[in-house]
């Protein structure tokens, strides 16, 4: 029996098929229209009931034409989901929130972490993929194990119940190229200058473009449209986070020393910053990020005071000199409390 939310989803699906046809019919490539979020999907219902239908669900999504994204956040912690990325030709991939986007309380403990390891879960990776995730490089997954590991990981990671509800976002995204199941082939270890491969997005004259470019120079050649969906959605969110971050720390660095760069204890003063649990070291003056993490604020530190040190700053200053650390979205008052290192 066909459940109420995989009904009226169907309904959508129709509709966003017929819009994606008309492009089509208008000559514009999918790829090069952009996502269309025009119309989203949008529903609240509860784990039991996601239970019933997610497995009908997906494979509604992956035999569909088109690419679609399903988003289920906890209803009472927004920032805690599970998402998955249905691909044309019937491959998908399927994540779960990391630390990295999480404060807390939110945090994932190490037994949470622990539990999406036994659970199958891939570990993030900070740089490539910052999220747990599961890929189906196949165009027949296996959508009702693919369930299966979803529920269990709200119930047991998540700690929802049968009552406790999620908030479902489903939407079509118009990219086309490369899927996990075209992908099933080794990597070389360099890039040609040309993929084939349009990426979704190039920073230009965004006050964080630097920070983009230093941390994902591959976003220039994607290898593939999921990782040119990732440059343009996961990417764009993390440089964005860490220059606020840096300006927040900025700005306590002006209230103490001033306005005046040539007036300043050091050319190049450090920054550590926090975006649980990647530790980025950085600079308040240039636009300078370590590329990469590091797995503590102290040797994140140590790198940000290298730099200060590179750039004409006396060693000994530099060496006593306390490096803000500056979390994710904290207001500018709670930055100022920030422990030193």
């Amino acid at each position: 029996m066909v459940s109420k939310a995989v009904a009226s989803l169907g309904a959508w699906l129709t509709q966003a098929e017929e819009v994606l046809q008309e492009q089509r019919e208008q000559s514009l490539s999918p790829s090069s229209t952009g996502p269309w979020n025009d119309a989203n999907y949008d529903s609240i219902v509860t784990l039991a009931t996601f239970e019933r239908g997610l497995a009908e669900l997906l494979d509604q999504l992956c035999n569909r034409p088109g690419r679609w994204v399903l988003i289920a956040n906890d209803a009472r912690r927004a920032n805690r989901f599970w998402q998955a990325l249905a691909f044309e030709d019937g491959s998908l991939i399927v994540e779960v929130v990391s630390n990295r986007y999480l404060q807390s309380p939110e945090l994932l403990s190490p037994a949470d972490e622990e539990k999406l390891t036994q659970l199958e879960w891939e570990a993030p990776d900070p740089v490539t993929s910052p999220n747990w995730r599961r890929v189906e490089a196949t165009t027949s997954p296996a959508t009702a194990e693919v369930a299966r590991q979803a529920v269990q990981t709200l119930r047991e990671v998540f700690r929802m119940g049968d009552e406790d509800r999620l908030l479902l976002k489903t939407f079509a995204e118009a990219d086309r190229g490369d899927t996990p199941a075209s992908e099933c082939v080794p990597v070389p270890e360099s890039v040609p200058e040309s993929t084939g491969v349009e990426p979704s997005f190039r920073p230009t004259t965004e006050i964080w473009a630097d920070y983009y470019r230093q941390l994902y120079p591959g976003h220039i050649h994607p290898r593939s449209s999921f990782d040119s969906w990732k440059y343009a959605t996961m990417a764009v969110g993390i440089a964005k986070q860490l220059w606020q971050a840096r300006e927040r720390a900025r700005l306590r660095w002006e209230s103490e020393n001033g306005d005046s760069p040539p007036d300043w204890p050091v050319a190049h003063p450090p920054v550590v910053l926090w975006l649980p649990m990647v530790a980025n070291a950085a600079c308040l003056e240039c636009s300078w990020i370590a590329r990469g993490s590091d797995a503590t604020v102290e040797s994140a530190g140590h790198i940000a005071r290298d730099h200060s040190v590179e750039h004409g700053s006396d060693r000994d200053t530099v060496r006593q000199l306390r490096v803000p650390i500056s979390e994710r979205d904290g207001p500018i008052d709670e930055v100022l409390e920030q422990t030193w290192v």
